[in-house]
């Protein structure tokens, strides 16, 4: 990732003012080899108010434990969820979650495990299907080991299909952006046909949710 973070950097100041227009208070910004993590806002001039400044002061550094990271933030967001459904006090309604992860590929953990737990917790949960969804990314727009795994998993268990990537990607912020939110669409509209059918395990998990070529 170290040949890539210059690159990464300036896509994310694009990515953060366009994100700061459907949540007023921005974007987390978390990276695997940092411990916790960076809310990105905008300034009322529209700039962003730290991305260079994180960039700079963050570095690709150590081991990529990029399923820890991913257990970290999607566990907290299920606990949260759960906590909401119960009727506690949690101070807001659960927004609908989109994780964008950008990765060169090497991992030196599983991502697997942690993408198929949270989406059977979601099933057992009943919650929508555009609840959760992971976008992932890779900076040579190469295929993601595991990803195919974990697609042809939730064909065979019939587990909701959270992951989403797309290959040959032109790597600007629309781009990227608009890749995500195709893949929101189609989750609203699965979760439409599955209200209408009245199951809570009916999914259109084909092969546009995820391109495994």
């Amino acid at each position: 990732m170290t040949d890539h973070w210059g690159q990464v950097g300036a896509l994310f100041k694009e990515i953060a003012p366009i994100c700061s227009q459907y949540d007023s208070k921005g974007a987390n910004l978390h990276f695997v080899s940092h411990g916790g993590y960076f809310l990105v806002q905008m300034r009322s001039d529209g700039t962003d108010n730290n991305t260079s400044a994180i960039f700079q002061n963050v570095q690709p550094d150590g081991l990529c434990h990029l399923g820890r990271r991913l257990k970290y933030i999607l566990d907290d967001y299920i606990q949260f969820y759960i906590r909401w459904l119960k009727g506690e006090d949690v101070g807001s309604d659960p927004k609908p979650l989109s994780i964008v992860v950008i990765t060169a590929g090497a991992m030196d953990d599983h991502i697997l495990q942690p993408l198929m737990r949270t989406a059977i917790g979601l099933d057992i949960l009943r919650a929508p299907l555009f609840q959760v969804g992971v976008h992932f990314f890779h900076v040579k727009n190469e295929e993601i080991w595991g990803l195919k795994e974990l697609y042809c998993m939730a064909e065979r268990f019939k587990f909701r299909p959270i992951v989403g990537t797309e290959q040959r990607v032109q790597w600007t912020a629309h781009a990227l952006l608009e890749t995500v939110r195709n893949s929101v669409g189609m989750s609203v509209n699965s979760e439409n046909k599955r209200s209408k059918s009245n199951s809570v395990f009916e999914y259109d998990s084909g092969p546009s949710e995820m391109d495994t070529t």
